[in-house]
């Protein structure tokens, strides 16, 4: 985590200090992360519902600052997938605000992130799972809708509604050489990173429950 490292590169700490302080900032990241998605994709309804071009645009300004925000609590292997991000909603508030495919592109954009709302939940769920049986319940229920969502958004409608829109790249392809190849690859790159950790997914997830099921 960058922070903890900043944090101790000013006050050094021993390593139990250094455990605490990485369990204490990974909960106060998860809910970060929850607050500021849920908030997020409510905003995001409320754009396209009254098809508000301008709130849309701010809306990826402020998801823009939840990941340079993030990065300073996410685990480092996140870092590359939000700097693309960063890159993406940059160049894409640039170029494509005064277009109307903002509405079919903008709905990829926020809807992929709707699976790490039920990742988040996740994480602080699983520290009292086993508190009650209610709560392994829920943790259950919320496993499943995340599996769900992560394939369905970032999976399937990210290459549908972004891979595969030709109205987007006949835009990209009058924008400047330079920023067209970052936004192009860095599209690219983060559907790779989709399918990396949908092939997890259904390691952790899938998997287990297909051979219970067999079994």
């Amino acid at each position: 985590m960058l922070l903890i490292d900043i944090v101790n590169n000013y006050f050094p700490a021993y390593k139990e200090a250094r455990i605490f302080q990485k369990e204490f900032l990974l909960n106060v990241q998860n809910t970060y992360a929850t607050i500021m998605l849920a908030y997020l994709m409510t905003q995001l309804c409320h754009c396209l519902m009254h098809d508000q071009c301008a709130s849309l645009m701010l809306f990826y300004t402020k998801f823009n600052y939840y990941f340079v925000g993030d990065m300073l609590l996410c685990d480092p292997s996140l870092y590359l997938h939000h700097v693309l991000s960063v890159a993406i909603l940059y160049l894409y508030t640039i170029h494509f605000q005064l277009t109307r495919l903002s509405y079919s592109t903008g709905i990829a954009f926020g809807m992929i992130e709707i699976s790490t709302v039920f990742l988040t939940i996740r994480a602080i769920l699983k520290n009292y799972k086993r508190a009650h049986p209610y709560i392994t319940v829920i943790y259950n229920i919320n496993n499943q809708i995340f599996v769900i969502t992560f394939f369905y958004t970032r999976v399937y409608l990210y290459y549908k509604q972004v891979l595969r829109n030709q109205d987007m790249y006949d835009v990209m392809s009058q924008i400047p050489t330079v920023e067209y190849y970052v936004f192009n690859t860095s599209l690219h790159l983060i559907y790779f990173l989709n399918l990396y950790w949908a092939y997890q997914i259904i390691q952790s997830f899938v998997k287990p429950a297909l051979a219970r099921i067999i079994n």
